[in-house]
C-alpha cells in the first residue's frame, strides 16, 4: 500500500510513501523503488492520497496516465 506525499508550497505530488518499509520514494524513472510503484499502480495495488482517502480504480488510472 502507498501514500501519495504532496509538496505543500505547490500542491503538487512529488513522491511515495509505502506502508510496507516506511519508504519514500522520489518520482525518479532510474529509481527502482519507483518502477515497481509503477508496476503496482498499473495492477490496481491500494492507494491513498496525500490525506489517507483511498482512490478509486479511475484515480488510479488518472494517476499512472501521469506518471513520469
Amino acid at each position: 500500500m502507498y501514500k501519495l506525499i504532496k509538496n505543500l508550497m505547490t500542491d503538487q505530488i512529488v513522491a511515495v510513501f509505502r506502508y510496507e518499509d516506511n519508504s519514500c520514494i522520489p518520482f525518479a524513472p532510474d529509481n527502482t523503488d519507483y518502477v515497481i510503484f509503477k508496476r503496482d499502480v498499473s495492477n490496481s495495488v491500494d492507494i491513498n492520497d496525500s490525506n489517507g482517502t483511498p482512490l478509486t480504480n479511475q484515480q488510479k488510472r488518472d494517476l499512472y496516465a501521469t506518471l513520469p
